[in-house]
């Protein structure tokens, strides 16, 4: 049988002592003057002469009995050998705690059964394996695109003018599309409010041409108000805008220009809803125009203002 150990703690320092389990016999290190011993289990067995220690045979939540000097004897303790490293250890005083106490080899489902629990499957996080063959190699196809800019056979690069180029864009699709969608939406709106507007009359092609030239003119030379434009003041006015257009019909393209078909709109809240609808007729229209004039190249350059936002601009 082994011995078992308890911690007593005295006035003078605190002493290691050390109980065989079939004798009762109490050895101790380091005694002082003058200490307590409890006994943290259960009373020790009697001894030979058919007594027991009187300081080891009392009930753990009793008081310590005191031993003095007389009780003291010379120490034999020489230590613990392995096979102590199980025996409980009671401390009489306060200690920080000590981690490397925690051993989680002694529960030898933790590493599995524990891990299958918290993490479900068959979770294995002691050693991930990181190496260059979990990737895989990627493979970027050669940009085999023409993006040589694909203009008509009778465009002329050195003699064309701005405007010229600028058709080239804007095509007679272009105006189609504003013209017809125009006095269509012009139509449903008079029925709507449910009175003609007899100022109003079908807009001509070269009409809508000048009301956009107009509005580039605007954007270039910019004025408090658009009435300005007409003004009577040589000062105030523009005589290229007055000759182009009357105030009266720019009022009134202004009031009814559209590029969506309003009768077939869907409305909001019904399947089918595009947000996009007022102006879709028309992107979709120069994007195939951009396209087919300009094909994109190998390197593309993406503005901040095309990435969708939903935040207010500053």
């Amino acid at each position: 049988m082994g011995n078992r150990r308890v911690v007593t703690t005295g006035t003078a320092c605190t002493n290691l002592v050390s109980v065989h389990e079939d004798t009762g016999a109490v050895t101790r290190e380091n005694a002082s003057s003058q200490v307590h011993l409890c006994d943290t289990r259960h009373p020790v067995a009697p001894d030979s002469k058919g007594s027991s220690s009187s300081a080891l045979n009392q009930d753990v939540s009793a008081p310590c009995s005191p031993l003095t000097s007389d009780d003291e004897g010379a120490s034999d303790f020489e230590g613990f050998d392995s096979g102590d490293a199980d025996d409980e250890e009671v401390s009489g005083g306060e200690s920080e705690p000590d981690d490397s106490d925690v051993d989680v080899a002694d529960n030898p489902t933790f590493d599995q059964e524990e891990q299958d629990e918290l993490f479900g499957g068959d979770a294995d996080f002691a050693e991930p394996d990181w190496t260059k063959t979990d990737l895989e190699d990627i493979t970027v196809p050669h940009f085999q695109s023409d993006d040589a800019a694909q203009f008509p056979i009778e465009f002329s690069h050195g003699t064309a003018t701005p405007f010229e180029y600028l058709e080239l864009y804007l095509t007679k699709d272009f105006y189609k599309l504003l013209l017809t969608n125009t006095n269509k939406y012009a139509v449903w709106k008079q029925k709507e409010m449910g009175k003609p507007n007899y100022a109003w009359k079908e807009l001509k092609i070269s009409e809508l041409k000048a009301f956009l030239a107009i509005k580039i003119a605007m954007g270039i030379s910019p004025s408090p108000q658009y009435a300005c434009y007409w003004s009577s003041s040589d000062f105030m006015c523009n005589v290229g805008i007055k000759k182009l257009l009357s105030k009266r019909k720019y009022e009134l393209i202004s009031q009814y220009l559209h590029v969506s078909d309003r009768e077939n709109e869907i409305e909001h809240g019904q399947p089918g809803y595009d947000r996009a609808a007022k102006v879709r007729p028309l992107m979709d229209q120069l994007g195939d125009t951009f396209t087919r004039l300009k094909p994109p190249s190998e390197y593309q350059t993406i503005h901040e203002g095309m990435a969708k936002y939903k935040g207010r601009s500053a």
